[in-house]
């Protein structure tokens, strides 16, 4: 998911990463994943036609950007560390995670991530840090200037995927959904999340 940039907000979390998120530069635009990436073997349109059906409730006739919440900041200490926003999701967007991934494991579409409770975990990284001394400053900082909790509105759904027919399949069906009345852009791109360099280009 992105989110639309004209609320302060927004600029204030966009503030923060270029001091704190050294992969700020690799990607500037402001995301957050609501499932991990999962290896393909097989054939996709099986598994594309169920998740459509399942996105169908969450987008068809909707008017408005969709507002989500973030309730706490959560981090990450060691040699990687990260600090996060943690969001409240809603009930429907709860429910599409365990569909989508009851569909995934149907078809045989394994998850990188092997621990089941990170499966439906979402963050939204706003800094990235390599010093204990970094990490501290940053902590503080986004206490001091993130009031919890905040909301922001959802602009986009980006979708990357390696399969042209599956691409174009699945966003005609996405278009078709949201329809002319919604707010929330689809923006297909071939290729890969996993490469930093188109992600830059596109975003």
């Amino acid at each position: 998911l992105t989110f639309l940039q004209n609320f302060l907000i927004f600029k204030k979390i966009d503030s923060y990463r270029q001091r704190f998120d050294r992969s700020f530069h690799k990607n500037k635009l402001l995301h957050m994943a609501l499932l991990p990436p999962f290896m393909a073997s097989t054939d996709l349109n099986h598994a594309i036609d169920a998740i459509e059906e399942e996105l169908e409730t969450l987008f068809h006739g909707l008017g408005n950007s969709p507002i989500i919440n973030f309730s706490s900041l959560s981090f990450k200490n060691g040699k990687k560390g990260m600090l996060s926003l943690t969001p409240e999701l809603s009930p429907n967007l709860s429910y599409a995670q365990e569909l989508i991934k009851d569909i995934l494991d149907e078809n045989h579409l394994k998850f990188k991530y092997r621990n089941k409770q990170d499966l439906f975990k979402c963050e939204l990284p706003i800094g990235r840090f390599d010093s204990e001394h970094l990490f501290e400053m940053a902590i503080e900082s986004a206490r001091e200037e993130f009031i919890l909790p905040l909301s922001l509105f959802v602009k986009s759904i980006v979708l990357f995927e390696q399969n042209e027919f599956a691409l174009y399949s699945i966003d005609q069906e996405l278009k078709e959904l949201v329809g002319s009345s919604s707010s929330i852009a689809i923006t297909p791109i071939l290729g890969s999340v996993t490469d930093g360099d188109l992600v830059k280009r596109v975003c």
